[in-house]
């Protein structure tokens, strides 16, 4: 049985190909260090970000986090990365009268008026699991980051609230549960965890596109002035690439899958040789061009994808810093040229920041989202997580990105059990 104890965090994320877990531990100067790892291939029972198999999906995860090591025992809180699941989001209002007699915006005022934002008739089946304010606005006119302290009659909160389908995000804590955690684990949104994982403040103040690339999903995040203004998820991946590639060739998907994981399909083109396949009694060559032709294609189309729902809502204008691309995806490296001529913009190739610790190899791009929910956990938590009892406080500067406006977690208190 897992028991807790503060100062231990820990984050899992149910992938497509393979189910993966850090434990962490601050240092007692605020610094996390990772302290444990795992994984296990995902062996068909996860599609796109969701369990599709109850029963056997409890021996890959077993195997994660058994890997991961003794210290994930004393895990005090676990975060689990939610994506799929039906997720969508609204853009709240609420709205707050500052009936003070001095008319000074409080701590109480921005938590009110984010709550009341939180108010909203959602599907039956769905419930909230994420929720950070994009920008405040003072009196129907100015827009702020953090209005504490200024004076206005009122206050509203306009709020990114991520909601999904309940039962598929309960399937996450049902299968940790299963699997002996008894503490508390919350949801969050990947983009959500993403960002905090590997954006800068700089990126995030100027305006900033996250596209995590993933195996079996393509998810994307847009901030300007530190506020959250759009974020999604397309059941889409570059398992889809992989799939085009064995259709328009006829050759097993096992045979490009290993030949993006050792590199000889990106040489291949890259040298301009081709790539070396199966062929009886011959030396046969798949034409450089051809295998070029088909993964740009789809790329494209996944990337457009996301510009359309961006140039729908006019934020393309606002992305003044560029754009950030990460996932497994991420590191192919036709990806990275054909994401800056969907979006025409520069872009850099985004992995974890400060992931320091005992543990090696998560600093690449795969690791993105699990890295960001590890500290959005463990920035919840603090250094004195025996002390912390009230949820009623707004999460500041969770990783440097969402400054004095985030409250990533719809219910810690109580799945915490305080």
């Amino acid at each position: 049985m897992f028991q807790k104890v503060p100062g231990i965090v820990s984050a899992v994320e149910f992938g497509t190909s393979k189910i993966c877990v850090l434990v962490g531990r601050s240092d007692g100067a605020g610094h996390l260090e990772i302290i444990g790892s795992g994984q296990a291939p995902s062996a068909g029972c996860v599609v796109k970000g969701e369990i599709t198999n109850m029963e056997a999906v409890q021996e890959p995860l077993a195997m994660a986090l058994d890997d991961a090591g003794p210290m994930l025992n004393q895990s005090r809180m676990m975060t689990v990365l939610a994506t799929g699941c039906d997720a969508d989001y609204y853009d709240g209002l609420g709205t707050v009268f500052i009936g003070c007699d001095d008319h000074k915006v409080k701590n109480q005022d921005c938590e009110t008026a984010h709550a009341n934002a939180r108010v909203h008739q959602l599907p039956p089946d769905h419930r909230i699991i994420n929720s950070t304010v994009s920008y405040f606005q003072l009196d129907d006119r100015r827009r702020v980051r953090n209005p504490v302290g200024q004076i206005a009659h009122k206050l509203d909160a306009h709020v990114h609230v991520v909601h999904a389908l309940t039962n598929r995000v309960g399937n996450f804590c049902a299968a940790l549960a299963d699997a002996g955690f008894d503490g508390g684990v919350e949801p969050v949104f990947s983009p959500l965890a993403a960002g905090a994982g590997i954006l800068s403040s700089d990126e995030s103040d100027n305006g900033v596109l996250l596209v995590d690339f993933g195996a079996g999903t393509t998810e994307y995040l847009a901030i300007h002035d530190a506020g959250v203004l759009a974020s999604g998820v397309f059941q889409l991946g570059f398992e889809h690439v992989i799939n085009d590639l064995a259709i328009a060739f006829e050759l097993p998907v096992k045979f490009f899958r290993k030949a993006v994981e050792d590199g000889s399909l990106a040489r291949g083109i890259a040298s301009g040789e081709g790539l070396p396949a199966p062929a009886a009694g011959k030396k046969y060559y798949l034409p450089a061009d051809s295998l070029e032709q088909v993964i740009e294609l789809r790329i494209q189309e996944i990337f457009s994808l996301v510009r359309e729902e961006l140039a729908a809502k006019r934020l393309l204008s606002m992305l003044n810093a560029g754009g950030v691309l990460t996932g497994g995806g991420a590191k192919f490296e036709l990806s990275g040229r054909i994401f800056r001529e969907v979006f025409d913009c520069p872009m850099r190739i985004g992995q974890p920041m400060g992931a320091g610790g005992a543990v090696t190899g998560v600093e690449d791009p795969r690791y993105s989202a699990l890295w960001g929910a590890l500290k959005l956990a463990n920035d919840y938590l603090g250094d004195d997580a025996g002390q912390r009892h009230s949820l009623e406080g707004i999460l500041e500067n969770v990783g440097g990105l969402f400054d004095h406006t985030v409250k990533i977690f719809s219910d810690v208190k109580k799945s915490l059990k305080i």
